[in-house]
């Protein structure tokens, strides 16, 4: 029987893309299931899926990171927590420089609540005034009283 030194293997492929940044071109991942695991097949290769959409990418000399990343292959779905990566490094270590810099997925950018708060403010007061016309309108017209045909 053969054992697996690692139980799992995701290979990430990169490709260059417009403006000196990098994109994942392709992606798949190995799985060794041990016989514990009762899984109909002792070891599998995931493809990646036709409809997967990935959002990893950045400026060619940054790296990339987000706090939940999927990953779509034929018949699964890897979630992939905290993940950070550099494409196109040559790295002595497990660690990333402590210097580099990370660009964010979308999904973690922080969006500013002040736009938000000042348009429900303008619509607030476009009720206001709106109301205030009503009111206006109406004791006018009580004023002049029947309009005689």
């Amino acid at each position: 029987m053969k054992e697996a030194q690692n139980f799992w293997k995701l290979t990430v492929w990169f490709a260059p893309g417009h403006e000196q940044t990098f994109r994942v071109q392709d992606f798949e991942l190995y799985a060794f299931f041990y016989s514990p695991m009762n899984a109909s097949e002792q070891e599998r290769t995931y493809i990646r899926s036709d409809h997967a959409e990935v959002e990893i990418g950045a400026e060619e000399k940054n790296g990339f990171k987000c706090s939940d990343s999927p990953l779509s292959f034929i018949d699964a779905t890897v979630n992939l927590k905290n993940l950070r990566v550099i494409a196109f490094a040559n790295l002595n270590s497990t660690d990333f420089p402590s210097e580099q810099q990370f660009e964010q997925c979308s999904l973690d950018a922080r969006t500013s609540d002040i736009v938000p708060i000042i348009v429900g403010a303008c619509l607030a007061g476009l009720v206001i005034a709106v109301l205030i016309a009503y009111l206006v309108g109406r004791a006018r017209a009580k004023r002049q009283g029947y309009a005689s045909v």
